[in-house]
């Protein structure tokens, strides 16, 4: 099990706290090929600059028949906006994430 974060004191807490050794996010392009049977993000997606780069790799990543799981966050929610913002760059529709 691996870890990626892109804040460096959110990395430090979870080390303090949970004993976890998170990388920072330059390290998503250090991993092997086919290193994952299953990779997950929650809530990341709607904060990436280079989506399509960060999205090729993860599928490199991947093994054979691998699995990448995705959260993001349900515009049309109550707190849906209210959760987009700062620091978002995209905002992801229902259609275009279901093809």
């Amino acid at each position: 099990v691996e870890g990626v974060e892109p804040d460096g004191e959110s990395i430090k807490r979870a080390a303090a706290l949970y004993g976890l050794q998170l990388k920072s996010q330059d390290h998503l392009f250090d991993f092997p090929e086919q290193s994952f049977d299953a990779v997950t993000l929650w809530h990341v997606l709607e904060h990436v600059h280079e989506l399509h780069r960060y999205i090729e790799q993860l599928k490199v990543l991947c093994k054979k028949n691998g699995k990448i799981i995705i959260a993001v966050p349900n515009y049309t929610s109550s707190d849906g906006l209210r959760m987009m913002f700062p620091g978002t760059c995209t905002i992801f529709l229902l259609q275009l994430c279901s093809n």
